[in-house]
């Protein structure tokens, strides 16, 4: 949650950061009940950020979603 709002703050600063009961919601549940298959990303052994996977299981299952998030300190390092 906090490399997620980090990443928001630095590409977004009109947007509020997302509260943890937020966050573990969406974890839990997705965006309608599917939840996403999250992924941690480390750099010498530290969290810099995150991923998730959405794969609709009901409908439109000929697609996809995906998003990334890495900490602002940790971009643009190849």
């Amino acid at each position: 949650m906090e490399i997620g709002n980090n990443a928001l703050a630095e590409d977004a600063p009109w947007s509020h950061p997302a509260p943890e009961e937020r966050f573990v919601a969406h974890l839990r549940l997705g965006w309608d009940g599917e939840p996403p298959m999250p992924y941690l990303l480390c750099a010498d052994g530290c969290p810099v950020g995150f991923a998730e996977l959405t794969l609709p299981q009901r409908d439109n299952t000929h697609l996809a979603w995906a998003s990334v998030a890495v900490r602002p300190d940790h971009r643009r390092g190849g």
